[in-house]
């Protein structure tokens, strides 16, 4: 008898998948609705007064995110259909019951769900109930094109050697005209000539030593070396050192002092990211992370002792990640700041180096992230981060001694570090643009791009004291 019925089971499930097959087939061709009814024969008595709205959260090249809304909450628990459609046919359909307001779905997975870079799809969401009761206008999106590039460098900017392991920290593109190098460095090997912001004005490199105080009860001012800088549109330029925030006064040519942390984190600030100068989230070498909101600085406790070296949002700062990692022993970890099960904010940890699927995978370095996609530079590999998934999964080309990791777009991404490798994400794959192992020993610590300017720092190591020096190059699309 139990012999029968799983016999009787397997059979269902066998005729329940061929089913599903054939319903697959019909809709290919179907360049209606997904449940035969056409919308001139909706029946208008049980249309009701709601709105059914489909828009593109985020587009890559080869993935998608279709965000749905209702404007009826009568309509929680109700049956759904959302339908993709290529060149007027059909390829997915997801059925589904919407139990909030609103909701994303992901397309660009395997089977069905697979998208082509620079193609059209057109999306739709119907209503059903025993029938057809309503469907919202048809979407069309198209996805972005594979971005290959190129780059013409220039001779590298060499400065002088250093004998305490200064380096150039971070640089920023406001234009061509207009690039910012931040760190610390000597002109001429001399402690006499060395300097913390490096300025090219469209003509001419210049160099300037900016001073700050390193506690707050100090009156006296100090060289420091200046760890992260960023750009905001509406907002200008912001630097850090290793316990001063400072904005640039463009009246005064100087640099205004926003804050000065207390001396319990004096020495410990190293990143930066955030959405504008009221909005600004700073990681701590505690393990703690810094929140400016454009008049006070607060406190944000991670549970996490590990120091903190980056710090990266989504673009509209719903969620930030910060990672950090330590030695003796080496360990790593990755945290989020999004709202819990009660709806407040908090900082979790994601993942821990004790978590990891790769033996050889101790460190997560740097950060960037789209709206539904984070990129990570993890010890030798560059690793992505999904919606509300724990996994971190490995990009196969993308490996090398890399160190820092920036983005602009899903199909604009960069990773450079040893060998003086400087990668391109596309869209697609990963592409070299820059190697200068083994003629020389390089490591890239940052760059910078905007339009068809790029700019990286680093060092090299072929002597005994590390030289920074700077790359400029052009794009070539």
């Amino acid at each position: 008898m139990q012999q029968t019925l799983t016999n009787f089971k397997s059979f269902e499930i066998i005729i329940g998948r061929v089913l599903f097959f054939i319903f697959m087939i019909l809709i290919s061709g179907c360049t209606e609705d997904p449940v035969g009814v056409k919308d001139d024969d909706i029946i208008d008595e049980k249309k009701r007064d709601i709105e059914l709205k489909l828009t593109a959260d985020e587009v890559a090249t080869k993935k998608m995110w279709i965000k749905v809304e209702i404007s009826d909450s009568l309509l929680k628990g109700e049956t759904l259909i959302l339908t993709s459609s290529k060149d007027n046919k059909i390829v997915s359909t997801k059925e589904f019951k919407l139990n909030r307001k609103d909701t994303t779905f992901y397309f660009g997975g395997l089977n069905f769900d697979r998208l082509k870079p620079n193609a059209e799809y057109s999306y739709k969401i119907y209503l059903k109930d025993s029938v057809l009761i309503d469907s919202s206008e048809v979407l069309n999106v198209r996805t972005l094109d594979v971005n290959r590039i190129t780059v013409t460098w220039d001779e590298p900017i060499y400065l002088g050697a250093s004998r305490h392991g200064e380096k150039l920290n971070d640089v920023e593109i406001i234009s061509e005209n207009d690039i910012w190098v931040v760190g610390w460095f000597s002109l001429d090997s001399t402690i006499e000539n060395e300097k913390n912001i490096y300025h090219y004005d469209g003509v001419k490199w210049e160099s300037y030593c900016i001073k700050t105080r390193y506690y707050p009860s100090s009156t006296e001012k100090v060289m420091s070396q200046i760890r992260d800088i960023i750009y905001f549109e509406n907002d200008g330029l912001y630097i850090t050192t290793s316990t001063n925030l400072l904005k640039y006064n463009l009246l005064s040519k100087s640099w205004d002092e926003i804050f000065i942390v207390p001396q319990a984190y004096a020495g410990y600030i190293n990143e930066i990211w955030g959405t504008s100068g009221k909005n600004i989230y700073i990681a701590s070498g505690y393990g703690d992370v810094l929140h400016y909101n454009g008049s006070v600085i607060s406190y944000m406790k991670t549970g996490n002792d590990i120091p903190l070296y980056d710090i990266y949002g989504s673009p509209d700062g719903s969620k930030v990640w910060a990672c950090g990692h330590a030695f003796y022993p080496e360990r790593s970890i990755l945290l989020e700041y999004s709202l819990n099960e009660n709806g407040l904010k908090e900082w979790k940890p994601i993942w821990k180096s004790s978590e990891s699927f790769l033996p050889l995978l101790t460190q997560i370095r740097d950060i960037y992230s789209t709206k539904h996609r984070v990129f990570f530079v993890g010890h030798n590999i560059v690793l992505t981060k999904k919606d509300n998934e724990k996994k971190l999964y490995a990009d196969d080309y993308a490996v090398g001694g890399l160190g820092h990791l920036k983005g602009y777009a899903e199909n604009d991404i960069y990773a450079s570090g040893s060998g003086g490798l400087i990668l391109h994400f596309n869209g697609e794959t990963w592409e070299e643009l820059h190697r200068s192992f083994p003629q020389r020993d390089d490591i890239i610590y940052s760059l910078s791009v905007k339009g068809n300017t790029i700019v990286a720092t680093g060092s090299n190591y072929d002597n005994f004291f590390a030289r920074p020096f700077i790359l400029k190059g052009k794009i070539n699309k």
